[in-house]
């Protein structure tokens, strides 16, 4: 199991060791500068909470954390480099070529956003799911489709969605907004919506008193995330312009949006179980 793995794991951490790990998973690269009193500092704990942390998840002090992290992100960077994202094959392969190579890229999209996205968020974002009346999905072109699917997963939970962007009526659906729901931005660049709706319905939702989120591979300092109160994030790896098709962008939406209904779903099983059944029932 890999070093970020048994953060992500968290096993038998206490609230100080949680705090260290969330910092060195939310800022890996900084983590390789840092001294472990700059790092303590940071997670607002102390040499000591670090010098625990690192035992915990097998290695021996700060400094072979920092190699192993540093190793990881150097595999996980280069994880892609063996085939091009946004042109997998080309024109003289054959048809098996070309299932291997879109199959490595779907696996290699799945291993990228596994070790990107970060459980605490996909964890907030399946509460606030849980917890809101509506949940007000935004996207447009193909990341809608997963977001449609999403909507139909929640929906078998008993959860209402509305997916805003389906017919580009984004005024009057979020108009319905009450306090307590959820207005989630799905977008792999961040600039499908433009600044003045991106603006415009984060404000609408923050008096109404909504909780934000977004699920993309945009840049953290994307006009789309200003507000946002959760980003669930994975790197941006596929051109938007000349990719032969959305391999890697739609296989990274999908599992970041399957990730968040599976935490949904597991809050509370038997509920989930029983709702998705009746529905199950109804359809056949």
């Amino acid at each position: 199991m890999s070093l970020v793995e048994r953060l992500k794991q968290g096993r038998g951490f206490t609230q100080a060791d949680q705090a260290i790990a969330d910092f060195v998973l939310h800022h890996p690269d900084e983590v390789s500068r840092l001294t472990i009193g700059e790092l303590a500092a940071a997670a607002h704990t102390s040499n000591a909470a670090v010098v625990r942390l690192c035992r915990k998840v097998g290695v021996s002090g700060y400094r072979d954390l920092r190699i192993e992290l540093a190793c990881e992100l150097e595999r996980r960077r280069g994880a892609l480099a063996g085939i091009d994202a946004d042109r997998p094959f080309g024109e003289r392969e054959s048809c098996a070529t070309m299932m291997r190579s879109v199959a490595e890229l779907q696996r290699e999209a799945l291993d990228a956003c596994y070790q990107a996205m970060s459980p605490v968020v996909v964890d907030a974002l399946a509460h606030a799911v849980a917890e809101a009346s509506h949940v007000f999905l935004y996207a447009i072109g193909e990341t809608c489709l997963a977001t449609e699917q999403f909507a139909s997963m929640l929906t078998k939970l008993g959860i209402h969605c509305v997916v805003a962007g389906l017919r580009g009526d984004y005024a009057s659906a979020t108009s319905l907004a009450t306090e307590g729901d959820l207005g989630l931005f799905v977008s792999y660049t961040g600039k499908i919506f433009g600044l003045d709706f991106c603006q415009g319905t984060r404000d609408l939702l923050a008096q109404r008193g909504c909780v934000t989120g977004a699920v993309t591979a945009a840049d953290p300092g994307s006009p789309m995330l200003e507000g946002i109160d959760h980003v669930l994030s994975f790197p941006f790896r596929e051109r938007t312009e000349g990719a032969i098709g959305p391999f890697y962008s739609a296989e990274c939406v999908r599992f970041a949006l399957n990730c968040i209904y599976a935490r949904v779903y597991a809050l509370d099983f038997d509920a989930s179980d029983a709702a998705k059944l009746s529905v199950d029932r109804l359809s056949r």
